[in-house]
């Protein structure tokens, strides 16, 4: 029976046959080719009272997309401030939620959190743009806000790390890529919530990605589309 170092070492060199029998769509996707995430902002405010979120609407009023939250998310990197990293957040849930009735509520507990949530924002956003992925992902992780856990502070961390020029730049490892990497890799997937599963997972999609002459997180988008049955047809 192999190890599971030589298992781990098979997946990373050799990326998976159904992720090349969709190689030329993973190379035509672009941040900017992505769907557009709308929203109604006269909802999030009555919910959130906050000048970062006033000044999102007025640069976008109702809606976003990826390459507009790397802009945000560069802008942040240049001038790394508790008020550049809040807005990079609440750009980041405006994608996420969107149009999600729950999405302002949830997004407000996160920001009853106060201080201590804006400071790990920032200590984040800093350890990113030195270069420590691990770093950043331990912070967030250890710091106690609800409904703030690894699916959401990820994609903080992926659009940061994209803002700060970082190569081998954070990805979204949410449940619905958890699934789709499972039906693709089985027992090897990696899980959301350890960072050593966090850290394997970034590297993987790399590695596939220069196999396979593509963005990393056009896989990561990939995934983020397909269930887990997709890989398995």
């Amino acid at each position: 029976m192999p190890s599971a170092d030589s298992t781990t070492a098979d997946i990373r060199y050799h990326a998976p046959l159904p992720l090349k029998r969709v190689q030329e769509w993973l190379q035509s996707v672009t941040l900017n080719s992505q769907p557009i995430q709308r929203y109604d902002a006269p909802r999030w405010l009555a919910e959130i009272d906050s000048e970062e979120l006033r000044a999102l609407f007025h640069q976008f009023p109702d809606s976003i997309n990826r390459l507009q939250l790397v802009g945000l998310a560069r802008t942040a990197s240049e001038n790394p401030t508790i008020s550049a990293a809040l807005q990079v957040f609440l750009g980041t849930m405006l994608w996420t939620f969107n149009t999600a009735a729950y999405g302002p509520s949830r997004v407000r507990r996160i920001l009853d959190s106060g201080q201590t949530f804006t400071a790990a924002l920032l200590d984040a956003l800093w350890a990113v743009k030195q270069g420590s992925i691990a770093r950043a992902y331990t912070i967030l992780h250890q710091t106690p806000v609800p409904y703030f856990g690894p699916a959401f502070f990820t994609k903080f961390l992926y659009f940061t790390g994209l803002g700060c020029g970082t190569d081998h730049y954070p990805l979204i490892l949410d449940s619905r890529v958890v699934q789709s990497l499972t039906g693709l890799l089985g027992q090897n997937a990696p899980i959301m919530n350890e960072l050593d599963d966090y850290q394997r997972y970034v590297r993987l999609l790399h590695e596939w990605a220069e196999l396979l002459d593509c963005r990393a997180d056009s896989i990561e988008y990939l995934l983020s589309l397909t269930p887990p049955e997709f890989w398995t047809l």
